[in-house]
């Protein structure tokens, strides 16, 4: 499993850790705001991540079907 899948479980699993814990409502409005904070930077690195593989699932997707494409015309008859 790559860097990037690890990290973005992790985020994942710590970004529901800060929802509860601001669901609960047992902390201060300082500790609030910086879970806030950390949960926004969270968000922002996971949609980065996501993008990013994204990106190399439409190239290999687009890989392929223009290789389906070559065979498809390769098999025509002339």
């Amino acid at each position: 499993m790559s860097n990037d899948f690890k990290d973005y479980e992790k985020g994942i699993n710590r970004l529901n850790e800060i929802l509860e814990k601001m669901e609960e409502g047992d902390i201060s409005l300082e500790e609030n705001v910086l879970l806030y904070e950390e949960g926004i930077k969270l968000h922002n690195k996971l949609s980065k991540i996501l993008e990013k593989e994204e990106g190399k699932i439409r190239l290999i997707s687009e890989g392929e079907s223009k290789e389906i494409n070559e065979i498809n015309f390769l098999d025509e008859e002339i």
